[in-house]
């Protein structure tokens, strides 16, 4: 697969991912569901920033320059990817253009989605920069999936607000794979 491929495949699997892990009894709330891919589409390329996060306080606020160098691209791709999904800013009149709030904090998405995105992310061989272009194609095919409820103009800002978000809130520690462990009896 080409480079542009294997986003697109992880893309795919962080849409499932966010669906799964923010659905309620009543199903998914679409103004949380971009928020969330958008919010980890910014924690990723915060990470791929190189900042010495490990020593910040997860959930703290964190302003770099190289996430506001960043940053534009992400929102670019974004916004090729919509038209790419022929998503329009008056795409759907009737859908609700006065959006509800996320349901979610940062913090909170970022321990529900990273341990998921991240091992979406090892299995297509993809660094924290190309994780986040991931994200930020998956936030564009949840806006086109929600497009019937939000308005494509409220899913825009919410998922750009996203971004920031997530670009400038100290993720949690990335989870460790568990080391495979001898049981007790094997002596070797």
């Amino acid at each position: 697969m080409s480079g542009r491929d294997d986003e697109i495949q992880a893309a795919r699997e962080i849409v499932a991912l966010v669906f799964e892990r923010i659905a309620d009894e009543r199903g998914v709330h679409a103004e949380t569901a971009v928020s969330a891919a958008g919010r980890m589409a910014g924690t990723f390329l915060l990470r791929s920033c190189g900042l010495p996060l490990a020593t910040l306080t997860p959930g703290d606020p964190v302003l770099s320059d190289a996430v506001n160098a960043k940053g534009p691209a992400l929102v670019e791709l974004f916004q090729l990817v919509l038209q790419e999904l022929g998503v329009t800013p008056d795409a759907n009149p009737a859908a609700n253009a006065t959006p509800a709030a996320p349901l979610f904090t940062v913090p909170e998405v970022q321990a529900r989605l990273d341990a998921g995105v991240g091992a979406i992310a090892g299995r297509h061989g993809l660094d924290d920069d190309r994780t986040a272009r991931a994200g930020a194609i998956a936030t564009a095919m949840i806006v086109k999936q929600t497009a019937a409820v939000l308005d494509a103009r409220a899913a825009f800002g919410i998922a750009t607000l996203g971004f920031v978000e997530g670009a400038k809130t100290v993720p949690p520690p990335r989870a460790t794979a568990p080391s495979p462990k001898k049981p007790w009896y094997k002596l070797w």
